[in-house]
């Protein structure tokens, strides 16, 4: 039979959720020395070159998030737990990738090429039915089906990161939630796109503003 942890230490895993792309690439031959530098060759001067790594790679949107992946494949941690690490990161350094307010899709490919998928896209409540999109008139409403707060669906990042580590994960949840709880705490350099996100959907708000009460500005 064959036991599905210790290959999972080798197999490729595809994680997909809401605008994030994120390949991760792992082996148990791994070396801290080889993926502590190639989360660093997700910068736009890379990007448009082939990059190939011997014995695993992370790639995401931010290089904050792919370092953190890199660092858990380093300490032993398998492809999900990279991807794990990776998506809470990138909840952190670059919201519009990765959230842990929206939902996803987990695919998994094993050495003997059999695959496995986890959805844990949002949802409706329990309790939605079709009279919520109506407007006081009884006519349906865009704009409640939309952009108001009864069009929210149920979350299923963290649901979903939390059923793939109990099935597939071989490192502790702390450990994989620590480096996007060390981004939210320390800060990190922002780019160019973050900054002007801040600027157009939070102006006003706290969480637009650094401790000095100036506008976050990118620091490239």
């Amino acid at each position: 039979m064959i036991d599905r942890r210790h290959l999972l230490r080798h197999f490729i895993a595809l994680f997909t959720y809401v605008a994030l792309f994120l390949g991760t690439f792992a082996s148990s031959a791994a070396s801290s020395t080889a993926l502590s530098s190639l989360a660093f060759q997700s910068s736009p001067q890379a990007s448009t070159h082939p990059v190939r790594a011997p014995h695993g790679m992370v790639v995401s949107s931010s290089i904050h998030a792919s370092q953190a992946g890199a660092d858990v494949l380093a300490a032993g941690g398998n492809a999900v737990d990279a991807a794990i690490a990776t998506g809470f990161a990138l909840a952190v350094t670059r919201p519009s990738a990765g959230n842990i307010g929206g939902g996803g899709f987990m695919t998994v490919r094993f050495p003997d090429g059999t695959t496995t998928t986890l959805d844990f896209r949002e949802k409706a409540p329990l309790a939605a039915h079709p009279e919520m999109w109506l407007d006081d008139s009884g006519e349906y409403s865009r704009t409640k089906h939309h952009s108001s707060p009864v069009a929210v669906g149920v979350p299923g990042t963290v649901a979903g990161f939390w059923k793939a580590h109990q099935l597939y994960g071989n490192r502790d949840w702390e450990r994989l939630v620590r480096p996007a709880v060390g981004l939210a705490r320390d800060g990190f350099e922002i780019t160019d796109d973050l900054a002007s996100s801040l600027r157009r959907f939070v102006t006003g708000k706290g969480a637009a503003y650094d401790p000095n009460c100036l506008p976050h500005q990118s620091d490239r």
